[in-house]
């Protein structure tokens, strides 16, 4: 009987433990930008976030972002980082709407780093 109570009680108190989430995953999430690609990463976040204003025959602002060498242009001008990270000094955008996720930002930045290449 006594066994019995100890083993009782030893499973009792190891079925208390839980994760606790922000030390399993402290930065919210991996945010993967080893091998980003224009196709793959920067354009999809380009098309969600700003070519609703910025494409067509009349951009907004007249920047357009509807092809690569229109995005390559403002993000080698440093324009394209500076509004998306709402640097000071730069119109923030999107405009009327919150900051991109910091990943997203991270991925174009490395984008550009490695030569905003058309891949």
């Amino acid at each position: 009987m006594m066994n019995s109570m100890v083993l009782i009680s030893g499973l009792f108190f190891s079925s208390c433990y839980y994760d606790i989430d922000e030390e399993l995953y402290p930065l919210g999430g991996i945010c993967d930008t080893t091998a980003v690609s224009f196709a793959m990463d920067v354009l999809p976040i380009i098309q969600t976030h700003c070519t609703n204003c910025h494409s067509g025959g009349s951009p907004s602002g007249s920047i357009s972002l509807s092809t690569h060498s229109d995005i390559e242009q403002q993000a080698l001008s440093g324009l394209l980082l500076c509004t998306m990270s709402h640097a000071d000094g730069c119109s923030a955008m999107p405009q009327n709407a919150g900051k991109l996720p910091d990943c997203n930002i991270s991925k174009i930045q490395k984008w550009i780093e490695n030569g905003a290449l058309n891949n």
